[in-house]
């Protein structure tokens, strides 16, 4: 009974709890924070991708001769019109301009754009199976101030896709 009675550490045993806490509270707050940023990425690679994929579709050709041949004009207009559209930009020189309501806090800018031969070597050091395209962005995900942490200027994310052409096999 004695024991319970002792106060002695109170105050410390609360700090303990309090700090506990804050420091559970901040710990979802980043949490969060990089949870969203990483969601945003995703959705931006996937459509990153769907706009390569577009874009590939219709500019690969094949002559009459039997070769393939990459438009790369047509594919670069086309994949600048998909993504502008996918994510509320405006393409002006070399970066993709937020539109308001948009939900990245930068721009967008292309660092990169196109045709890659059958056998040549991509950034990632693999080598290309076939005729496609290349893409290449630095995308801002986060910009603005950080609770508990203060102001994060840029937060900018390259990112890479190489799309192939599709739908020529034949029967």
């Amino acid at each position: 009974m004695q024991l319970l009675k002792d106060e002695r550490g109170f105050i410390s045993a609360w700090l303990l709890v309090f700090a506990g806490v804050l420091w559970l509270v901040m710990f979802a707050v980043m949490l969060t924070l990089g949870y969203g940023v990483y969601t945003k990425g995703q959705a931006t690679y996937q459509w990153l991708d769907a706009s390569m994929v577009y874009a590939t579709q219709d500019t690969i050709t094949q002559d009459a001769s039997g070769q393939f041949k990459a438009h790369e004009n047509a594919a670069r207009r086309m994949f600048i019109e998909s993504y502008e559209s996918m994510t509320n930009t405006t393409f002006s020189g070399t970066r993709f301009q937020p539109n308001a309501g948009s939900i990245y806090p930068g721009p967008i800018e292309l660092t990169n754009f196109r045709a890659v031969a059958k056998g040549e070597r991509l950034p990632s050091g693999a080598r290309s199976d076939d005729l496609g395209f290349l893409v290449q962005l630095k995308v801002t995900l986060w910009a603005g101030r950080v609770p508990f942490w203060g102001q994060v200027d840029i937060v900018q994310v390259p990112m890479t896709v190489f799309s192939v052409r599709q739908g020529y096999d034949r029967i």
